[in-house]
């Protein structure tokens, strides 16, 4: 190849989202108290050879991370892709940038990278919005649906409905005591929400299924908790699609 084609070839231009994963490569490793030696070592391990040259141009942000070389690379640091993706800043007033998004708030851009909400919200369907990242983005099992939504109910029992007659086939709790407070409420949370969307014609008694199941997720402290913080009631069965959660 020509001096003159050399020259003629467009450098490349990094984006913020490449430079954060820069940092964040040099940060985690040092963290682990990895050489680029020993983290190339551990990537030809992973079958995505890395040399130590590339792996010290890569934190330099002098070369490219393909998707294949930052799943390797989170899999090989113990870390999730987002934690290479993402600056290590979630403060209320933090904004990060991120390529094609421009800059956004911090905390937004965590709960994006967590798969709960989408960075952008549109003013006056916001709920609709999330629906349909439950949708696209997340499989049938992790989806989070606010129950109170009419149009989330119909959406789950439409998903049911293509898998034939509900059986509800529920993980076994941890033992008692091993869940915070935060965790109790959340999967007490998903429960109620199963509970007034299984058909009763099904299973008529769903909420009780679910209480025997996981008496823990149902106490009292529990309940009073969610309360406190304006998390219950739950839409129950038979109230107005109007009653919700705020």
């Amino acid at each position: 190849m020509t001096s003159e084609k050399r020259a003629s070839r467009p450098a490349i231009k990094y984006g913020p989202t490449a430079l954060t994963v820069a940092r964040n490569l040099k940060r985690v490793r040092e963290a682990r108290g990895l050489t680029t030696y020993a983290l190339s070592g551990a990537l030809r391990k992973a079958e995505r050879p890395i040399t130590p040259s590339a792996v010290a141009k890569i934190e330099r942000g002098e070369r490219q991370v393909t998707v294949d070389d930052l799943a390797a690379l989170a899999f090989v640091l113990d870390v999730s892709p987002a934690s290479l993706l993402l600056p290590l800043e979630d403060g209320l007033e933090a904004h990060v940038s991120i390529t094609g998004a421009g800059e956004v708030p911090a905390d937004v851009a965590w709960a994006w990278a967590s798969s709960e909400r989408p960075i952008r919200l549109p003013e006056g369907d916001a709920r609709t919005a999330m629906l349909e990242y439950q949708l696209y983005a997340l499989p049938p099992g992790r989806r989070r649906y606010d129950w109170t939504a009419p149009e989330a109910r119909e959406a789950w029992r439409a998903e049911q409905a293509k898998r034939g007659p509900v059986v509800l086939r529920l993980p076994a709790p941890p033992p008692v005591g091993e869940r915070s407070i935060q965790q109790l409420a959340r999967v007490r949370r998903n429960y109620e929400g199963l509970a007034l969307v299984t058909p009763t014609e099904e299973v008529p008694d769903a909420r009780g299924v679910l209480v025997e199941h996981d008496p823990e997720a149902f106490e009292p402290r529990v309940t009073e908790w969610m309360e406190e913080r304006g998390l219950l009631p739950i839409l129950r069965r038979g109230e107005s699609d109007g009653a919700g959660l705020d």
